[in-house]
């Protein structure tokens, strides 16, 4: 037996139900953009502010130098990778730049390719930092300014490959 109505009951219920899930969504996405501009703000503000302390330092060794300008160029350019995601969050999740394949495909790739080239150049780092504590007097032959950006430019075009 149906009670009368209870059809208009049912459509109603799903239709807010609908909405309540919709809200929660919009509201979530809404929060997760926040935390992604409050990173994005505070990754850039970091990786500058780095940049800047070690250009003006005079004191530091040149492939100490480098490495950390080389990742802070890299971290920062991973950082405004994420600005067509926040945008794309706040627009109700419009693909925008992301609806064409290439520039989607294109922004994936150099998001992997600058975390996976930072990873390396921390390793990097640790493996000078080891010839200077263990051989000093050679580490300076060993760790050439030429060397270094020949095994980040190797390692960078093998990482487009892989």
């Amino acid at each position: 037996m149906q009670v009368e109505g209870s059809g208009d009951f049912n459509s109603t219920m799903n239709a807010t139900q609908g909405e309540e899930s919709e809200d929660f969504n919009s509201s979530l996405d809404n929060l997760i953009a926040t935390v992604l501009i409050l990173c994005t703000i505070v990754g850039l503000a970091g990786n500058i502010s780095a940049l800047a302390y070690f250009l003006s330092k005079e004191r530091k060794t040149i492939p100490d130098k480098l490495y950390i300008i080389v990742i802070s160029v890299d971290m920062g350019t991973c950082t405004i990778t994420t600005i067509p995601i926040i945008f794309s969050l706040l627009n109700n999740r419009d693909p925008m730049l992301y609806a064409d394949s290439f520039v989607c495909g294109s922004l994936t790739i150099a998001v992997y390719f600058l975390l996976r080239v930072s990873m390396f150049l921390v390793a990097v780092m640790s493996v000078t930092r080891s010839f200077a504590i263990i051989i000093p007097h050679r580490a300076r032959s060993v760790c050439t300014m030429n060397r270094i950006i020949a095994v980040i430019a190797g390692y960078s075009f093998i990482l487009l490959f892989i």
